[in-house]
């Protein structure tokens, strides 16, 4: 009876207007319905909350929406499997550009959070809605924060997929930022991603695995076409590096994104840049691959197999080249292979057959037994946009050992 006493009261609760947390004047306690059943609602985007728990705090998981209705407005809901254990205060519903403690967010920029979007009664569970103010744009952020001002920490962040206009994005490009730290400067690393939504706009994300250590200052966002000092690239020539995409607070980690300025072609460019105007330095540099994809173990009939990475990439003298990562493995066979472009992913010899076009010449050969990075220029003259797979072929067996459809 009082399990069911408590329920019907954090119920209400939450059906009625939150009240605030502490003496946190950070925004409207309730700004708008709390209606589960509110009609016509389209999800925009979704994510998970993740426990936080920092120093021993509650936890708070579940899932979470952003959806708008048939007049564009906005609305945020915990799944019927939200729960937030009991803590200090109430909590307050915070979109944020990384999922990273809001009150070390906000210090590092006043704007890389939005105001409460509503407070959550302390311990509540289960499933509320609430209408979202009308000046919130949601494409600026990345998470939605459970945040407990009373305690100053996250109890759980959720990465929010997803698109603004309604459908997921594409992943078109994908690279790791690899530390530059020249002359000792503050390392920039992981996962960058670019995403294509469906009316064709471009954003550049920074993974959760996003992390840059303290510097003298800010660090920005840069698209150039190497790898070398942005400030080397632009001396020498002023398009060879984009204006900054934004600015990345100093010693900022997690996930992060940047929309692409319409008339920007990235296609210009090959390598997205951190860079730290203050020190002059690149903290870490990123290849953007033309094409990827990843080798998939072919061995028919028992043959040797092929695995790992594969890129298409432009060189410093604008030659495309076919580069194989680090973790590339190829078995002992009977001989040594040849990197093939193709429009199957069939055999080699099969597809020549049908067609002598349906296959490139070898780009190169591959000792018997390699792995590791390997490069291969592709020569003048070949259109690899005829081409949808990278193969691994064996002309003394007459077998691939590995094929990689290039996206």
């Amino acid at each position: 009876m009082l399990e069911s006493t408590r329920t019907l009261t954090l119920t209400a609760i939450a059906l009625l207007a939150f009240a605030a947390c502490g003496d946190d004047d950070d925004g409207p306690s309730n700004n708008g319905n709390t209606n589960n059943d509110i009609p016509n609602l389209t999800a925009l985007r979704t994510g998970n909350l993740v426990a936080d728990g920092a120093g021993g705090a509650p936890d708070a998981t579940g899932s979470v929406t952003i959806s708008e209705n048939a007049s564009g407005e906005l609305f945020v809901t915990l799944g019927a499997d939200f729960m937030q254990e009991i803590g200090p205060g109430d909590t307050q519903l915070i979109l944020a550009q990384s999922g990273e403690n809001v009150a070390m967010q906000r210090s590092a920029d006043p704007d890389s959070t939005s105001d409460s979007l509503a407070t959550v009664a302390n311990g509540f569970a289960g499933a509320a809605t609430f209408a979202l103010p009308a000046s919130i744009t949601v494409d600026a952020f990345s998470h939605l924060i459970v945040w407990c001002p009373t305690a100053g920490v996250n109890f759980g962040a959720a990465e929010l997929s997803g698109g603004g206009d309604g459908s997921d994005r594409t992943v078109v490009r994908t690279a790791t930022l690899m530390a530059d730290g020249a002359g000792g400067a503050p390392d920039a690393t992981g996962e960058v991603r670019i995403e294509r939504s469906s009316d064709g706009s471009l954003v550049i994300v920074l993974g959760d695995d996003f992390t840059q250590e303290m510097g003298p200052g800010d660090t920005q966002l840069i698209l150039a076409r190497t790898g070398d000092n942005v400030q080397m690239q632009r001396d020498a020539d002023a398009s060879s590096a984009s204006m900054s995409l934004g600015t990345i607070p100093n010693g900022a980690s997690g996930a992060r994104e940047f929309t692409v300025p319409a008339g920007v072609d990235l296609d210009a460019f090959d390598y997205v840049i951190v860079w730290c105007p203050t020190a002059g330095v690149n903290f870490g540099a990123a290849q953007l691959p033309l094409r990827s994809g990843i080798l998939v173990a072919d061995g028919a009939g028992g043959a040797p197999d092929a695995t790992g990475s594969v890129m298409l990439v432009r060189g410093t003298a604008n030659e495309l080249l076919v580069e194989l990562g680090a973790d590339f493995m190829q078995e002992m066979g009977p001989g040594d292979t040849q990197l093939i472009l193709a429009k199957g992913e069939g055999n080699v010899a099969e597809q020549r057959m049908a067609e002598a076009m349906n296959a490139s010449d070898s780009l190169g050969t591959i000792t018997n037994g390699a792995s590791g990075m390997q490069s291969f220029e592709v020569p003048a003259g070949v259109d690899v946009d005829q081409f949808d797979f990278v193969i691994i072929w064996c002309p003394t067996a007459g077998v691939n050992f590995g094929v990689a459809s290039l996206n």
